[in-house]
């Protein structure tokens, strides 16, 4: 079982130490989170980010293939995922 610690998202108290520590408490803030359990390990805390995000743009990717399989029009394989994005509230990611 991982070490994990209890964070409160809101509490400023707690130094956040690196890039994949923000993203790790943005991510589940973005999901309505106000607790998580941040792993202590920082190689933990970066492959937890780094997979969350292979798994966002796997299935935005997978989306937009089952649109244009659907629709056979780019135009709408385009909007149509975008758009359930934004009705889920799932985080863009930059790519």
């Amino acid at each position: 079982m991982p070490n994990l610690s209890m964070m409160p998202l809101l509490d400023h108290r707690k130094d956040i130490n690196s890039r994949f520590e923000v993203q790790f408490v943005l991510f589940a803030q973005a999901n309505g989170q106000k607790m998580a359990w941040l792993p202590q390990q920082p190689v933990e805390v970066s492959r937890t980010v780094n997979e969350y995000k292979k798994y966002l743009r796997d299935l935005r990717r997978q989306l937009h293939d089952t649109y244009f399989r659907h629709t056979l029009d780019q135009a709408q394989a385009e909007r149509l995922p975008a758009e359930a994005w934004r009705k889920l509230s799932s985080p863009i990611l930059k790519e």
